[in-house]
């Protein structure tokens, strides 16, 4: 059912002498009673988030959802094309590649007999290289198929582990693949890697054109590092970015500061971004997020500092209210329901649409305090 579905049914049954402000109330009540989250609401309305959310697909990921894999070599007769060397998943006969094997390929596997290239066959039955198995990349492949099942579907410790150990592998592929690797954990768990990668190696690969598209995990690992020479380079983006209106990244960016310097980095992004009075949306919803994966993560003391910070900002910038119940519902975060509730209860919500997002947040808020009541009263 989608959300429009669930307001038009609001609207038939709403009565003439019923506010919007009540119509709303009684919107998020069907929409928590139809099962929806919140977090939807994020969604739908093109929430900022960084790269880590969405990240792209890995050797790892063929290899644990390939029906058929395969390694394979030049054939004897025919350097051009590729035989089957061994079946790893799949059917064990039979089989044709219909890829042609690439002149780097061809000159590394002349000169190492016992290296090969993995092979994934789609179920239309489009074949792809995954990666070039080395020595190296041998012992990769044993653990990803070792794991294959629990790594289906889900992000596990147990894969987290594994690939935090690559961080201090001699292989450089390797630790690019550590890095791709990592982007797909959840914050939570990321602040629970011993950091190994060099700051040095991170910070060059950074506004490389090959760097670029996991730049987000880059930048949260810089601020994990604890390093100096990342603390500088993150304080120097914003320095350069403070006047633009459109800044990709900036959420991970904003997480960055917070992990390296805590209050004074949640102080900073208040006093240079979100209580500036023309900095565009998409930037201040950036720094929205990364609050909100801190509030749920961080100590005491930044947590007070995140409250403190949205409550002025909802204050002076009620049009923010969508933004933040958007990020915080994304994580499940319920926190802000005094000062969103407030606007709510003041009318200074502008919009259906703020009014709409908001109210769904603190019903949501509500029915999460009374589930953790009752299961307290249980105990």
């Amino acid at each position: 059912m989608e959300f429009r579905t669930v307001f038009q049914y609001c609207l038939a049954q709403r009565r003439p002498s019923m506010s919007l402000n009540k119509i709303t109330r009684f919107f998020a009540a069907a929409v928590l009673a139809a099962g929806l989250s919140p977090a939807l609401i994020a969604t739908a309305a093109d929430a900022c988030a960084f790269d880590l959310i969405k990240p792209e697909r890995t050797s790892v990921d063929w290899i644990v959802e390939a029906e058929t894999l395969v390694l394979a070599r030049p054939a004897p007769d025919n350097v051009f094309a590729y035989q089957i060397t061994e079946v790893l998943r799949g059917e064990k006969t039979g089989q044709k590649v219909s890829l042609l094997v690439n002149s780097a390929y061809r000159k590394t596997l002349k000169r190492n007999p016992d290296h090969a290239v993995l092979l994934r066959k789609s179920e239309a039955g489009e074949w792809r290289q995954v990666a070039y198995v080395d020595d190296d990349f041998r012992e990769v492949r044993d653990t990803v198929l070792s794991h294959a099942n629990e790594w289906q579907n889900d992000y596990p410790p147990s894969r987290f582990d594994d690939f935090e150990a690559l961080q201090s592998s001699g292989n450089p592929a390797l630790r690019g693949l550590a890095i791709r690797e990592l982007d797909k954990a959840p914050y939570d768990m990321l602040r629970t890697l011993d950091m190994k990668l060099p700051v040095g190696e991170l910070l060059a690969d950074l506004w490389t054109v090959e760097g670029y598209p996991y730049q987000s995990i880059r930048v949260l690992l810089l601020g994990l590092s604890g390093d100096d020479r990342a603390r500088q380079e993150i304080y120097d983006y914003f320095a350069r970015t403070q006047n633009w209106d459109w800044t990709n990244g900036i959420g991970a960016f904003a997480a960055a500061l917070v992990e390296l310097d805590g209050v004074a980095g949640v102080a900073y992004l208040d006093q240079f971004l979100l209580s500036e009075s023309d900095q565009p949306i998409d930037k201040m919803q950036g720094v929205i997020q990364a609050l909100a994966i801190h509030r749920g993560t961080a100590d005491a003391e930044v947590a007070r500092e995140i409250d403190t910070v949205l409550a002025a900002l909802l204050d002076e910038k009620p049009e923010m209210a969508s933004p933040v119940a958007q990020q915080f519902a994304a994580v499940s975060d319920w926190s802000q329901i005094e000062p969103l509730a407030r606007l709510m209860q003041e009318n200074r919500l502008m919009t259906t649409s703020d009014l709409l997002i908001v109210s769904v947040y603190v019903a949501q808020a509500r029915g999460a305090a009374k589930s953790s009541a009752g299961m307290n009263n249980k105990g």
